[in-house]
């Protein structure tokens, strides 16, 4: 993904009237959402007339305009190094919610065998063991996602899936009344588990995937 070095490096190549390696419409999207960038092309211009006006060579001025602007991208990059820290932390603890959940069910499995329920219909016990077989996964699944946030990109829709469907049903149990304490906590920890995915992938390259797509859903070619 493009990240604001990139487009500063691509802004001073620019400038020098060299090739960039990026598109000159995605550096304009990304100057229209990110003021660190547009002060980074503002210092450089400024630097750049002051250095027209000497009759010598124009230097390359790329070092000299990282430097001026260095402070700006260290401190985004520091917070952004903080929030995915904090948010692969919380894939960790969610994580190990999933595998305590999956052995709750299978407790709880216990008190179905006390009641002789597998015996009267079988499928239930092929269904308590998948179900958490399921859980089990999920949390291995947000384990790995902490150590390769890479996943999260494609584990976000499998865990918002669940989340709504099961909130459907859930709501459908509310109306006839049926819902139990257990379904509720089951639907928080799902919910939790999707808004730290999103958490993940916001701090990540997220933020800057959803003002490229909501400049080009806004275009405005001109013919």
């Amino acid at each position: 993904m493009i990240n604001c070095q990139d487009i500063q490096r691509a802004i001073s190549a620019r400038l020098d009237n060299e090739p960039a390696d990026i598109d000159d419409t995605i550096i304009e999207a990304h100057l229209e959402g990110c003021a660190e960038c547009r002060a980074y092309l503002d210092n450089a211009r400024i630097m750049k007339a002051q250095f027209e006006h000497d009759d010598t060579e124009a230097p390359d001025l790329t070092d000299l305009i990282l430097a001026g602007v260095g402070p700006q991208v260290r401190q985004a990059e520091n917070r952004r190094a903080t929030s995915l820290a904090l948010a692969r932390i919380a894939l960790v603890l969610t994580g190990f919610v999933f595998v305590v959940w999956s052995v709750g069910t299978l407790v709880e499995s216990t008190r179905l065998i006390e009641d002789d329920v597998f015996s009267v219909d079988p499928n239930v016990t092929k269904m308590v063991i998948q179900l958490a077989a399921a859980r089990v996964a999920l949390g291995f699944g947000l384990f790995f996602a902490a150590w390769k946030t890479r996943l999260v990109t494609g584990m976000l829709p499998i865990f918002a899936t669940l989340w709504t469907f099961s909130f459907g049903f859930a709501a459908r149990d509310v109306v006839l009344g049926t819902i139990a304490t257990g379904d509720v906590v089951g639907l928080m920890i799902l919910l939790c588990a999707t808004l730290v995915l999103v958490w993940t992938w916001l701090s990540q390259d997220g933020r800057s995937f959803l003002f490229r797509a909501w400049q080009t859903a806004n275009a405005r070619p001109e013919f």
